[in-house]
């Protein structure tokens, strides 16, 4: 799941938006064309927003939310993302803010007991807030 994201600062300016409808003029770090084309929940999200309201445009999840934190602005990131940083608030998300996320390696690099330990570990996390292993 993707979820809405802003900074505690701009938290205390601003508050916190809870829905699309919130959002409709406020400022927004967004993805570059090229990833929103491959990440169907980003495009949903992204036709929602008004040009007018991006502020910059990244080409990476960890760009977005650095973004976030210093532009005083919102954006989407992934749960995994955006739990990993202490200065981000979850907003809100929607049902259609998902993405598949697959871990892959060959059968060469999985030969390595290092990297088979870390895949059966990814395997065996506990996930939480509506994240599966499939």
């Amino acid at each position: 799941p993707w979820t809405v994201y802003c900074s505690k600062t701009y938290l205390r300016q601003h508050g916190k938006p809870r829905s699309m409808a919130e959002i409709a003029a406020l400022p927004f770090a967004s993805y570059s064309e090229r990833m929103v084309a491959r990440i169907e929940g980003l495009q949903c999200f992204a036709s929602a927003l008004n040009p007018c309201q991006i502020r910059q445009t990244c080409n990476s999840t960890s760009s977005v939310a650095s973004a976030i934190e210093n532009n005083h602005c919102l954006g989407i990131l992934p749960v995994v993302s955006g739990e990993s940083r202490p200065e981000l608030v979850p907003c809100f998300s929607e049902p259609v803010f998902c993405a598949t996320l697959w871990l892959v390696t060959s059968r060469d690099a999985y030969q390595n007991p290092l990297i088979r330990d870390f895949m059966k570990f990814a395997g065996d996390f506990p996930l939480k807030d509506g994240l599966a292993l499939i």
